[in-house]
């Protein structure tokens, strides 16, 4: 396992993350146009510009050139917590264990996508896509995700998406894990509606079969319960 904490704004509680998951696992901090002190610059494995989301994504993909592709990568951004790393991090690798499992994410209260939230059940359950800020996929479909266009979509609005059509593609599994719980905070810092704008123009520049997997994916009924199994019966 290989973990990659990603931050914008929250230096010092992305350098305690680094601490506390470096228990568990290798870590590194990437920081995206942060003010940093020479002490802080110190901690970050990566320090970048302002390079957004998607930036922050293909900088994780160049830090895994070494993996072998079948090796788990988890993307943890700054701001999520969990009170519980231990028990995360052992049902993370035991789930890996699974060949079938392509993506896998923990349950999340506040995020926007209902089916993140955790279930009534202790279970793993397959879903069409995770939410962005906490989520583990094997390499190489980081790989088949990665370069993104950032003249397209610099935000990153949908890359969870296209990585669910990675998976399925690939006859494999995207799973939520009501198992244990992860916290991240609703709001997002920048402009909702130019991210949206991002994520329709970079979709119109994926294949015809990728563009559909978004769209339905996407929509009220792709996301309610009986439209998630529905998508997830079709051989993309």
């Amino acid at each position: 396992m290989f973990v990659a904490i990603i931050n914008h704004g929250l230096v010092e509680q992305t350098l305690e993350l680094k601490r506390r998951i470096s228990m568990y696992s290798p870590a590194e901090a990437i920081d995206s146009g942060s003010e940093l002190t020479p002490a802080q610059s110190a901690g970050f494995d990566v320090c970048l510009p302002n390079v957004y989301y998607s930036g922050l994504i293909n900088a994780v993909a160049l830090r895994t050139a070494a993996l072998s592709p079948d090796q788990p990568v988890l993307i943890w951004c700054s701001d999520v917590t969990c009170d519980a790393l231990g028990r995360l991090f052992g049902l993370l690798e035991s789930s890996f264990d699974d060949p079938t499992v392509g993506s896998y994410a923990p349950s999340a209260w506040y995020s926007y996508f209902k089916h993140m939230h955790r279930g009534r059940k202790e279970r793993v359950r397959p879903v069409t896509f995770v939410d962005g800020f906490c989520f583990a996929t094997r390499v190489r479909f980081l790989r088949q995700l990665c370069p993104i266009d950032t003249t397209l979509n610099m935000r990153g609005w949908g890359l969870e998406v296209h990585l669910g059509y990675l998976v399925q593609r690939a006859g494999m599994k995207t799973v939520i894990d009501d198992r244990i719980q992860v916290a991240h905070p609703p709001s997002t810092g920048y402009s909702t509606t130019t991210a949206a704008d991002e994520r329709r123009n970079w979709v119109e520049h994926l294949p015809q079969g990728a563009r559909v997997f978004h769209r339905l994916a996407n929509h009220r009924f792709g996301r309610a319960s009986l439209g998630m199994k529905a998508l997830l019966r079709i051989a993309w």
